[in-house]
């Protein structure tokens, strides 16, 4: 999509933009017609990654930015990668109770939904 829209004339990629932006309901009320082409394709891309992340389970929508949203897959990417006894140590010492037999598997999604939570906005 990127290519095509760098090939796209500007009136062309100004209504597209306006139609991903109506059709989605993100909110972002900019108007278009002040934006450079660069810009038009910029928030495009920005609007795809943060549909595909709220599609992944990362909360895109209510978090907001997509900065964060960003950090937000990063980190849990990191989670992934992070041994068992790393994570028993993440889960000790946000004050969980120890149990026998936690596994990756219980205690990543759980560091993952904590990270999510943290990036949420404080009014939710």
């Amino acid at each position: 999509k990127l290519a095509r829209w760098g090939l796209l004339a500007l009136e062309d990629l100004r209504s597209e933009y306006e139609q991903a932006v109506l059709g989605s309901a993100s909110g972002d009320e900019s108007d278009s017609a002040l934006l450079s082409k660069d810009d038009l394709v910029y928030k495009l891309l920005t609007h795809e990654r943060m549909k595909a992340w709220e599609t992944k389970g990362f909360q895109a929508k209510r978090i907001g930015k997509p900065e964060t949203v960003m950090q937000v897959v990063m980190q849990c990417a990191h989670i992934e990668s992070m041994s068992l006894a790393e994570l028993l140590e993440w889960y000790k010492s946000a004050g969980f109770p120890m149990e026998q037999g936690l596994c990756r598997g219980d205690i990543a999604p759980l560091l993952k939904s904590v990270t999510v939570w943290h990036a949420l906005p404080l009014p939710e």
